[in-house]
């Protein structure tokens, strides 16, 4: 997906947020998924509190680098998901 395509989702599904993303957030999450998005993930934002991640089977960047990420540059998430299958990790920051 290219960069605009995840930016688009984004600016779309927080507008009722004032283009806040997350519930109860008192975070800047866009500067974080811009990064995410110069390591050659594939994002989505599927509402205003969800983002998935999906790994390209082309993809050189480690999975490992990309949860360390996760874990070290974001706010702890509400719910985390890995789908084996789709190379997917959903994670949603909601109360």
């Amino acid at each position: 997906m290219k960069s605009e395509d995840w930016l688009e989702q984004y600016k779309e599904k927080t507008i009722c947020t004032d283009g806040e993303f997350g519930h109860n957030c008192e975070f800047n999450f866009l500067p974080k998924f811009k990064k995410l998005s110069n390591m050659g993930v594939d994002l989505k934002i599927e509402d205003y509190y969800t983002l998935k991640i999906k790994f390209m089977p082309d993809t050189m960047i480690a999975k490992e680098v990309v949860f360390l990420f996760v874990l070290t540059e974001l706010p702890g998430c509400s719910q985390v998901k890995w789908s084996v299958a789709k190379q997917t990790l959903t994670l949603e920051w909601h109360n």
